[in-house]
């Protein structure tokens, strides 16, 4: 038996399984579980549904407790989530952050209220609650009218492939203040990485050519707030990045791109046109006088 892919939650009951059933299909559920776990821990690629994992995972649990000789220190019951992606850093949090049961039915939901009641011994209660979007996967997309696994798996690589922006992009949607497309582009080339102006000290952000030192203040102001810091880890552990870009740092002397050449050189025509025949001279009504 298989549960790498498209696994199947119709189980037997344990009471109909043979003792070599029962080892076989422990085995299988931990080889899938920990397969399962690496796509989603690791290359953020989940490939089923919450559901299905945890049905998978409560299955594993039920068989081990009907036959405790197969547990195992090893097994996916025996610990908690999976290896982190390498690029996510180590946080210490506050306050412990502990993992709740899931639950898919409205009396577990029920028993659930009453529980923390109790509990709170009497105390009032208020729950805070959000719509989960990380856990989307290609089992999910397959539940929406007309959509096959080609389909799924299409849209699903399209939105994975969305996660990934220029730089230059990322760094204009974080909505910087006093940061336009072409700051945020300038600021991108220059630094090449989102790690880079998050490090970067006042002074290595003034001397930034072209932006100036309002600018230049803003966005250290912007990367030095908490909330900045963990929008960007939240950011980057759903898997959305800014692409890094090769730096253009030019030390202190002044660059232009062809468009900005093209653009300097027609004014500089038109200054000596304007030299040798003033009134000859009509200037285009869009067009701004060069700074």
């Amino acid at each position: 038996m298989d549960f790498k892919k498209n696994p199947r939650t119709d189980f037997k009951s344990i009471q109909k399984l043979s003792k070599e059933q029962m080892r076989r299909e422990i085995d299988a559920l931990r080889e899938g579980i920990e397969y399962h776990d690496y796509l989603y821990y690791v290359k953020n690629q989940p490939a089923i549904s919450d559901e299905t994992y945890d049905k998978l995972f409560q299955r594993l649990q039920q068989l081990e407790k009907a036959f405790p000789e197969f547990s195992s220190a090893v097994s996916p019951t025996a610990r908690v989530g999976g290896q982190p992606a390498a690029r996510l850093e180590k946080v210490r949090h506050t306050a412990p952050m502990l993992s709740l049961s899931a639950v898919y039915k409205e009396k577990e939901v029920e028993d659930f209220d009453r529980m923390v009641r109790r509990e709170a011994g009497g105390n009032s209660v208020e729950y805070t609650a959000e719509p989960k979007f990380d856990g989307l996967s290609v089992e999910d997309l397959k539940q929406i009218e007309g959509f096959a696994e080609k389909s799924a798996r299409q849209l699903y690589d399209a939105i994975q492939r969305a996660k990934k922006a220029p730089l230059d992009r990322f760094l204009y949607a974080l909505g910087i203040h006093r940061v336009g497309q072409h700051t945020a582009r300038t600021v991108a080339h220059h630094f090449g990485s989102i790690e880079a102006p998050e490090r970067a000290g006042l002074p290595n952000m003034e001397v930034v050519e072209g932006i100036g030192s309002t600018v230049a203040q803003s966005i250290y102001r912007f990367f030095q707030q908490d909330q900045t810091r963990q929008t960007l880890r939240q950011l980057s552990e759903a898997g959305v990045e800014g692409e890094p870009m090769p730096s253009h740092k030019t030390g202190g002397r002044r660059t232009e791109s062809r468009r900005q050449r093209t653009h300097t050189q027609g004014w500089r025509t038109e200054d000596k046109e304007r030299r040798r025949h003033p009134s000859s001279v009509v200037r285009h009504p869009t067009r701004r006088s060069p700074s």
